[in-house]
């Protein structure tokens, strides 16, 4: 898929391009929006790129969802194994909810969780013979600790009404 969309900061800096349908997804998430046919703009200033190439350097630019290392002649975006939208933002960008993954495991896995994308795979498992058996059962244990530590985090967070 070619990256053909510029995207900008909120202080018009350039920061990358991405593709039609990554751009699309920040448009609908509500974090950027279209100033033009193939230019991106972000609502507000959110430049996490330290802690991208954080995640990057940890995780040695391999997939944690197919487990392939990612050349460096190919983008390596960051999942969030909660996704944006379904949790508040501290916890989003929080370094132990984002993941080194390559570009067709994060368009695939979208706006789910990790546990919801694994049942997923399940469901299809056929076309997912990219995913080892082993792997899938690391993802199992990985969603797991997950879903457990954010619902520690989670306790004693009162709701508003």
């Amino acid at each position: 898929m070619r990256k053909n969309v510029a995207v900008f900061s909120n202080s018009n800096k350039f920061i990358r391009y991405c593709t039609i349908p990554e751009a699309n997804r920040m448009v609908k998430n509500n974090e950027a929006y279209f100033t033009g046919t193939r230019v991106l703009k972000y609502k507000y200033e959110n430049d996490h790129s330290g802690l991208k190439q954080q995640v990057r350097q940890k995780d040695k630019r391999t997939c944690y969802i197919c487990n392939r290392k990612i050349p460096h002649n190919e983008c390596c975006t960051i999942d969030h194994v909660i996704p944006v939208s379904r949790t508040d933002k501290d916890k989003a960008w929080n370094l132990s909810n984002i993941r080194c993954c390559c570009s067709k495991c994060n368009n695939d896995k979208g706006n789910m969780t990790l546990k919801e994308y694994i049942e997923h795979i399940m469901r299809y498992r056929n076309e997912y013979s990219h995913i080892s058996a082993a792997q899938l059962k690391r993802l199992v244990d990985y969603a797991e600790y997950q879903e457990k530590e954010y619902k520690k985090d989670r306790k004693g967070v009162k709701k508003h009404d």
